[in-house]
């Protein structure tokens, strides 16, 4: 199939990433906000299948959808319209949480093309809520963030923590606390370097980040530790909450030498009751991570409390 200019320069004008199926799930056409969006350029993508360590879509539970269930494939085989979240693989190895719509993309629209009959789908996706992210004077990140993650850290978990704990209660919302730790980090630091052990704590981050609602927190505790503070409408659902990230982030891969390598991170998460202090919960969360590594790491430990 040959795209008319005029429709390629239109996609590419478009906010949203597209990209163009045809009925084997090759790529055909790669915009360039698609490019923008997963780090993937066009020439690296064009003419492979969507499912080529490229895209490798996943649903919130973790379902490997390019296998299981891929939404285009329903397009392919004839639906008109379908739309669903979905959490993409970014080139640099993190999720990232996208609104998909898939479209019946007949050849029928191209005049050049040789096969009239032939089904063709296309893809428009964009990014979904984007979490914390500090946007102020250089000197006041450099005292709130960690330059590696980009996250908040402990000073400026401590400084943002309250003062959205007083907001937060005020919409009775229950306050979640996850204490998130990297499985066998020191081992990957010892086989692959330091570098490979920087990109894994980079994109786990990353995933973590590009996943929160704006008004959640998230902090690099330290070393390969993470805290994500979580606001809730039921207590109930900060099991499910944490399986989720526990999910996306066994969910993350990066090249290395040819290898894929896959981590996964253990989770403590337990609900902070005021007037208890941060520190009591985080003490608590941590315990409970350690209860999940001794019972086989990769798994989540959750304790609720009620409030006080």
């Amino acid at each position: 199939m040959t795209i008319p200019p005029f429709m390629r320069d239109f996609l590419n004008q478009l906010q949203e990433g597209a990209y163009i199926l045809n009925q084997n799930r090759t790529i055909l056409f790669w915009n360039t906000a698609a490019e923008k969006i997963t780090g993937f350029a066009a020439s690296e993508v064009v003419g492979k299948s969507c499912k080529d360590n490229i895209l490798r879509h996943i649903d919130e539970n973790g379902t490997n959808l390019c296998e299981l269930g891929c939404p285009m494939v329903q397009i392919l085989q004839g639906q008109s319209f379908i739309e669903a979240n979905v959490f993409l693989h970014h080139k640099k190895g993190y999720r990232l949480p996208v609104h998909i719509k898939g479209i019946l993309f007949p050849s029928t629209l191209f005049p050049s093309s040789s096969r009239p009959t032939e089904i063709y789908a296309i893809e428009l996706f964009s990014p979904l809520w984007q979490g914390f992210f500090i946007d102020t004077e250089d000197l006041l990140k450099m005292a709130l963030q960690d330059p590696l993650t980009e996250t908040l850290n402990r000073r400026g978990l401590e400084s943002l923590f309250y003062s959205r704990l007083q907001e937060m209660i005020s919409f009775k919302k229950t306050i979640g606390l996850l204490f998130i730790d990297i499985d066998n980090f020191k081992q990957f630091n010892d086989t692959y370097g330091h570098e490979t052990g920087d990109k894994i704590l980079f994109n786990t981050a990353s995933t973590l980040k590009h996943t929160l609602r704006p008004f959640d927190l998230l902090c690099r505790w330290g070393g390969e530790e993470f805290i994500v503070i979580v606001f809730l409408d039921n207590p109930e659902h900060l099991t499910a909450v944490a399986e989720r990230y526990r999910q996306l982030i066994a969910s993350q891969f990066i090249e290395q030498e040819g290898k894929l390598i896959t981590i996964t991170a253990s989770i403590g998460a337990t609900t902070v009751s005021p007037p208890e202090s941060l520190e009591s919960a985080i003490q608590r969360a941590d315990h409970l991570m350690y209860q999940a590594k001794r019972s086989g790491k990769n798994k989540v430990i959750c304790e609720i409390r009620e409030g006080e």
